[in-house]
């Protein structure tokens, strides 16, 4: 049971993300929402006519994108503490340690927009910081599932692995002013790794919460589905 709540948490985080995410660029009509150029948290600015580091922000669905990373980062930290025992020990503090910091950052994020500036003087913008916890840990906990999955020879582990170095490469290159290329398609490129984890780490915890209610009412399965 609570490998299929687990999967089922990852599965709503990710649709909660998108579905939020979609709803908000597509309520941006003046100038349209640019997905290369554009920040996603762009989107969770309120109001229209406010321009921000050169760029013109206009999001009337503000509130909905900032619920869809809260939504997100709690959903994360949920299905993360429902699948974590599936872990082996040693992995488990390592794996619920970033899932936290992740689910933390999206909080952050989704709490305080990147015009907010910092909670007190002579601290890290705030937004940045949760938007740093977020996108770096999101995909840190791909790559810590992923080497576990590998080492526990599990082939779909090999999958989470890339998605998280991906993110982190992306991330890093963010860091850096994205070396020239548009950032809003950078930090996408960092940020999706972290949404199709989500997705793939529920659906494998769905199929295999139905996978054992099978060998509960009748015996092992003959499949290998690793």
């Amino acid at each position: 049971m609570r490998t299929r709540l687990g999967g089922i948490a990852f599965l709503s985080a990710a649709v909660a993300y998108l579905l939020a995410e979609t709803v908000a660029a597509a309520a941006w009509v003046s100038p349209r929402y640019d997905y290369a150029m554009n920040y996603i948290s762009d989107l969770g600015v309120p109001g229209c006519g406010i321009e921000y580091s050169g760029r013109y922000l206009c999001s009337p669905f503000a509130p909905l994108m900032n619920a869809g990373f809260i939504v997100d980062g709690v959903l994360f930290m949920v299905a993360s503490f429902l699948l974590a025992r599936h872990l082996s020990r040693r992995w488990r503090g390592i794996f619920l340690t970033v899932a936290v910091l992740h689910g933390v950052g999206n909080v952050i994020v989704g709490l305080f927009d990147e015009t907010t500036g910092s909670l007190a003087a002579g601290l890290p913008h705030t937004h940045v910081i949760g938007a740093t916890l977020a996108i770096l840990f999101g995909n840190v906990t791909a790559i810590v599932a992923g080497s576990w999955g590998i080492r526990a020879g599990h082939r779909i582990g090999w999958v989470a692995l890339a998605l998280g170095i991906v993110g982190v490469i992306a991330f890093a290159v963010l860091a850096v002013d994205g070396l020239g290329m548009p950032e809003g398609l950078v930090e996408r490129v960092a940020v999706y790794p972290i949404t199709s984890f989500e997705l793939l780490a529920g659906a494998v915890a769905v199929l295999a919460s139905g996978r054992m209610s099978a060998r509960t009412v009748a015996g092992p399965l003959p499949v290998d589905f690793r």
